[in-house]
């Protein structure tokens, strides 16, 4: 999108609902929508900023990027992707093929006496908030024409890295798949090879490929197979000692080796042939992802990454994440009837998935029980906020009341405070108390001083 564009608000908030995204009052997280008068504002998942889109009529007069906790504009765009927030959104028509498939097979278990109960759980709560719980991952059955991503790439030329190790994994996820699968004893949705690609046809594909990868020679030979060997190392690294890479650089040159440089953003691409410049040089520099450069000796060729010009990019730790480094990371770790400890409020019992009422129908939450049967909605994109509750042996813990944990810290904070105040007046001198400065008068506080000051003595 661009300044300019047409772009009816009505038609762009449907289809961005069709696409994935939620409509919300405030944009706060990826896969938010939102329109005010003139104005859409929307956070494309792929994006570290929402965009906030000003219309006159149906024409796009400027974009801007914004904090979404502030909602003040961050900058002016030139141009903005905005992609889909779901790979298999529930579109009605979706969520119509899922409900035909449960359909289908509540009527197959009437006649087996199967799980009735499971699949009119399913189907009922299908139909009441238009949405299942992983129902991205069941696109095999909510799509009109199932694809994978190797149908997509049927037309480029495929290449595989390690084949063998490609191979292996390929095979491990598939066991994990029947294995997890067999032990969730689910009776109602199908198995993992109807959902995902069967792991011997992806292996298939694979082994189709027009070029193999390989760090070490396998030793392949065969009738239409062509075996090439380069040797290869590692780039010498200048860790930002920019006049030995610029003498290194003026004598490769010299030398007839050919070299380029591959920097992670226009900005240090820019950087780096301005300082070139100073030397009177110039290099080959593209802008793209490469972890670290390497040399094949032989071709006479030398590629250099960021990582061996400028050095290694330290970046300052997270402060707020180093404390949630033992939360959870996926909620299968979870059973319902497990404790958990929510980081502000404390041990409760975790209940499954469901949404709140009124909420949003695109978005799961992690329903967490305290005393009192009070209900905690946690959104399963901040499973870093529950941790699983690992307590003593033998020792039965107690639900905390919602709120409970934070206000244990609002008072043991002030009691902290208390303290310190109390030492602070015991080293005082005998007889005086210190008292911190005020916005008072200062002939009241004369007077105050004066009384408290004849009192002590």
């Amino acid at each position: 999108m661009r300044p300019g564009d047409t772009l009816p608000p009505e038609r762009f908030l449907l289809d961005s609902l069709r696409a994935g995204y939620r409509r919300v009052d405030t944009v706060s997280g990826p896969g938010d929508v939102s329109r005010r008068g003139g104005i859409v504002d929307i956070y494309p998942p792929e994006s570290d900023e929402p965009v906030r889109i000003e219309l006159f009529g149906d024409t796009v007069e400027s974009l801007r990027s914004f904090d979404p906790d502030h909602q003040r504009s961050t900058g002016a765009l030139a141009h903005a992707p905005i992609g889909p927030a779901a790979e298999n959104p529930a579109t009605d028509a979706a969520v119509a093929r899922l409900a035909a498939y449960l359909e289908g097979g509540l009527g197959r278990a009437l006649a087996d006496d199967g799980a009735v109960s499971e699949f009119r759980t399913k189907l009922d709560v299908l139909r009441s908030e238009g949405h299942l719980p992983g129902f991205e991952a069941l696109a095999a059955l909510t799509s009109s024409q199932p694809s994978t991503l190797l149908d997509y790439a049927s037309r480029l030329a495929l290449v595989v890295d390690e084949p063998e190790r490609v191979e292996e994994e390929l095979a491990r996820a598939g066991y994990e798949l029947r294995a997890s699968h067999a032990a969730s004893g689910d009776r109602v949705l199908p198995g993992p090879s109807v959902l995902f690609v069967p792991e011997d046809r992806a292996i298939a594909a694979t082994r189709e490929s027009v070029l193999a990868l390989r760090e070490l020679d396998a030793g392949e030979r065969g009738a239409g197979v062509v075996h090439v060997a380069w040797s290869s190392r590692r780039a010498r690294s200048f860790a930002g000692r920019v006049a030995d890479f610029a003498g290194a650089l003026k004598d490769a040159k010299a030398g007839g080796m050919k070299i380029l440089c591959v920097l992670r953003a226009p900005g240090s691409a820019t950087r780096l042939a301005e300082l070139l410049a100073d030397y009177e040089l110039d290099a080959d520099i593209a802008v793209a992802g490469l972890r670290e450069g390497f040399e094949f000796p032989e071709q006479r060729v030398t590629v250099y990454s960021e990582r061996e010009i400028f050095g290694e990019e330290r970046l300052a730790p997270d402060r707020k994440s180093g404390s949630r480094t033992a939360f959870l990371t996926d909620f299968r770790d979870l059973k319902v009837g497990d404790l958990v400890v929510h980081v502000d409020h404390g041990i409760a019992r975790y209940a499954g998935l469901g949404r709140p009422k009124g909420g949003s129908v695109n978005r799961d939450f992690m329903i967490l029980e305290f005393q009192g049967g009070d209900r905690l909605f946690v959104p399963t994109d901040r499973l870093d906020l529950v941790q699983k509750y690992s307590g003593v042996s033998g020792h039965h813990a107690i639900l905390d009341k919602l709120g409970a944990a934070r206000g244990r810290r609002s008072r043991a904070g002030f009691a902290s405070r208390s303290n310190r105040w109390r030492r602070s007046c015991s080293s005082s001198t005998p007889g005086v108390v210190r008292r911190p400065a005020t916005r008072s008068p200062p002939t009241d506080c004369g007077r105050r001083s004066s009384r408290r000051r004849s009192r002590s003595s």
